[in-house]
């Protein structure tokens, strides 16, 4: 008869759990605040997202309530308990995102959550690079966490001065992604599983990757390659940093 019947969950709100990998009593001085401040701004209903700032000590206590999206901010290392436990809540649907800084184990982050058994991170690290430089390119990719940034002038990104980031190795996306970490228009339909693609790429001589994504399992994990405070860029203090990191947390959560 051409009709059909849908019961969908509909949330009251997203929790979105901040891990500091840098606390301070400063203003803006912590890894996350930066973050917070964006992500807490009223649109619409108020309440629709929840920010919860936590130490990296036990961000994933039974205690406390499954995050819908968790953000590790120059985080040093999750431990194996807490990397297995990410990874089902990733494959549940979780969201991830990755923000590299300073006090990072790049190695230990790619033996826990790059392993080839059931990797997590679109790609490896590869190292760090403090060569500094000015911009950052917004890739041409539909869907993407990040496509309404493509409205905005390139202007409001040539500007960003950078001081620090973390290379990736493009050479370890999964096999079943490589098709799809290219750069590319995108054919308009949702990645699947296992699909990598680079988001955005900085205006370096070697066009590093600034933003990569890899969907697992119901959930994504983004990885942005630089400090989420203004220890290695000044892209914090933008107008566009804002629609940035709400498109982001939102196409995580997604």
């Amino acid at each position: 008869d051409g009709r059909r019947w849908a019961a969908v969950p509909v949330k009251d709100s997203l929790l979105i759990r901040l891990v500091d990998g840098e606390p301070s009593t400063e203003p803006f001085g912590s890894e996350v605040d930066y973050l917070a401040a964006p992500l807490s701004i009223g649109v619409g209903a108020a309440e629709a997202w929840r920010i919860e700032v936590v130490p990296d000590a036990d961000f994933l206590s039974p205690r406390l309530e499954t995050p819908d999206v968790l953000v590790l901010a120059n985080v040093a290392a999750p431990t194996p308990e807490q990397a297995d436990r990410i990874r089902r809540l990733v494959r549940e649907g979780m969201g991830l995102i990755v923000f590299a800084g300073g006090r990072m184990d790049l190695g230990l982050y790619n033996d826990l959550l790059h392993g080839p058994a059931d990797p997590l991170l679109p790609f490896a690290f590869k190292a760090t690079s403090d060569q500094p430089f000015h911009g950052v390119v917004v890739e041409p990719v539909r869907p993407s966490p990040l496509e309404r940034l493509l409205d905005l002038k390139a202007s409001a990104f040539e500007r960003v001065p950078v001081r620090w980031i973390a290379t990736l190795d493009e050479a370890t996306a999964p096999a079943e992604g490589a098709a799809d970490a290219g750069e590319g228009s995108g054919s308009g339909t949702e990645p699947q599983a296992g699909a990598v693609r680079v988001l955005a790429r900085w205006n370096d001589p070697e066009r590093s990757i600034a933003v990569a994504e890899r969907v697992v399992g119901e959930g994504r994990v983004q990885v942005w390659t630089t400090t989420a405070d203004r220890a290695g860029n000044d892209w914090p203090v933008e107008p566009s940093f804002v629609m940035a990191i709400r498109e982001a947390v939102r196409g995580a959560a997604r």
